[in-house]
């Protein structure tokens, strides 16, 4: 090979192994320096693209959370303000019963019950007007789910409480509910006529949902005086006597399953040939096509979509094959527990009112026990009683629905995010973080290779100063 000055290629040839080795052991300081083993998308184009989308997926997960948590401090929030109602609603229902005792209180003692219950009611209504999350109020109503009634809805429907409604990106969701048949009572003919009088004395067990009672019918008795007797020891067993036509019929004061009318006929001189045993039925439908639950008038359903109950007028008949829709028109208390903005990464949750008007329906209504009321303490102590029971049903049936929704869906989605984040953030660290036992090397060999290269330049400079020597 010749000897030239004009272009030194040993040089330039040292140079450029220089450059690469410059070029390695910066490479090799950026990612010792900040942990990663892709610092620029140069870096691993591929790997970059993979990585970004999951730290972006573990900002979402942790995000989920915190906002769970959120939601579990919300429900508490609610949960203390709905455990002084059951305080109070406990305390008013010793007051009622205590007034009830008429035996031995007088008007006075009753009057300063009235007055603790009138505190107690509008405590309770303060309760619900004030308790708020941040400036969100909870149990004033604005958080229950706005819903409306087609076609034949608004007279079918006694009562409608929806638990769940996820509607997506939808404006609302229509729930389709289809009655196969209406619920039944127990009901059991006599075959008495009620014009008809009794041959002999008569005893007979009579039997209900609430409990039993013998009567004794005296010879001579009419079928009619059967079901006055019956009729007067009603609110123990039960069940109660009307007329089928000409003739007498027992039948239970409940729909449903759970409705039972037992007679048997003890003791008779001149048997009348009563005795037997009927259960009623309870209400069988669907629910936008999926099985309904059915317990007497009532029809619940838990889906993924919508979670609620209707519960349906006192007609059994007229409801065989009746079918019609409402629609929810928002999603009440709507929690964003995932990384993703769709519906199978949220839950919502709704909260009727509180306020006493809205308590103890099933019975009557918590604010007519107030003083003036159609059932304060001086007026009828015993329904207040069972309207106080009933309003203690709706507090405490809402609070087991939260702190279900806590349970099962809060804590847990908080749980499963966290083995989700864990997982994916090792996956997004081995792809994206630097091994600085194997970085540490390279490090070491680069710095070998810079200095061995800086003078080997260094050499391939000075040879061609030998030039010098021909010339001299």
């Amino acid at each position: 090979m010749g000897l030239r000055i004009n272009n030194n290629i040993n040089a330039i040839n040292a140079a450029r192994q220089l450059g690469y080795s410059n070029k390695a052991l910066s490479s090799s300081l950026a990612r010792l320096s900040s942990g990663y083993r892709i610092n620029t998308g140069a870096d691993d184009p591929a790997g970059l693209t993979i990585s970004e989308k999951l730290r972006a997926q573990i900002v979402g997960l942790k995000q989920g959370v915190e906002n769970s948590q959120d939601a579990i401090n919300l429900v508490g929030t609610a949960e203390g303000a709905l455990n002084e109602m059951n305080e109070l609603l406990r305390s008013m229902r010793s007051l009622a019963l205590d007034s009830a005792n008429l035996g031995t209180v007088d008007q006075d003692q009753i009057d300063a019950n009235q007055a603790e219950v009138d505190s107690a009611v509008n405590s309770i209504n303060r309760i619900s007007n004030t308790t708020k999350f941040g400036n969100k109020y909870l149990l004033n109503g604005t958080q229950s789910f706005d819903v409306s009634y087609n076609g034949a809805a608004a007279t079918d429907l006694d009562d409608l409480q929806v638990y769940r409604a996820q509607l997506g990106s939808a404006a609302s969701l229509q729930i389709n509910y289809n009655i196969s048949s209406g619920a039944e009572y127990a009901e059991y003919d006599t075959g008495i006529a009620a014009a008809a009088a009794l041959s002999g004395d008569h005893v007979m067990q009579i039997s209900g949902a609430t409990g039993s009672e013998q009567i004794t019918l005296a010879s001579g008795a009419l079928g009619s005086d059967v079901m006055d007797a019956i009729n007067a020891v009603s609110d123990n067993t039960g069940v109660k006597g009307e007329l089928s036509g000409a003739t007498v019929r027992f039948r239970s004061t409940i729909w449903g399953s759970d409705a039972l009318v037992q007679v048997e006929e003890i003791t008779a001189v001149g048997d009348l040939g009563v005795g037997g045993k009927a259960t009623g039925k309870d209400i069988i439908g669907s629910i936008n096509g999926l099985k309904g639950v059915g317990n007497g008038l009532e029809l619940s359903i838990d889906s993924s979509s919508f979670a609620g109950k209707l519960v349906f007028t006192a007609d059994a008949g007229s409801l065989d094959g009746q079918a019609d829709s409402f629609d929810v028109n928002d999603e009440g208390l709507l929690f964003q527990l995932g990384d993703r903005t769709n519906p199978n990464e949220q839950a919502s949750v709704g909260i009727n009112s509180m306020h006493s008007y809205n308590l103890g329906v099933a019975e009557g209504r918590l604010s007519a026990i107030k003083t003036g009321g159609d059932y304060d303490l001086s007026t009828d102590a015993d329904t207040a009683v069972r309207i106080i029971d009933a309003a203690i049903d709706d507090v405490t049936g809402l609070r087991a629905r939260l702190g279900a929704f806590q349970v099962n869906t809060l804590e847990t989605n908080i749980n499963s995010l966290g083995v989700a984040i864990e997982n994916v953030t090792g996956s997004e660290s081995r792809i994206r973080d630097v091994d600085f036992a194997s970085e540490a090397a390279e490090f070491t060999k680069a710095q070998i290779l810079v200095q061995a290269g800086t003078s080997v330049a260094a050499q391939a400079n000075v040879a061609s100063q030998s030039v010098l020597q021909l010339l001299s």
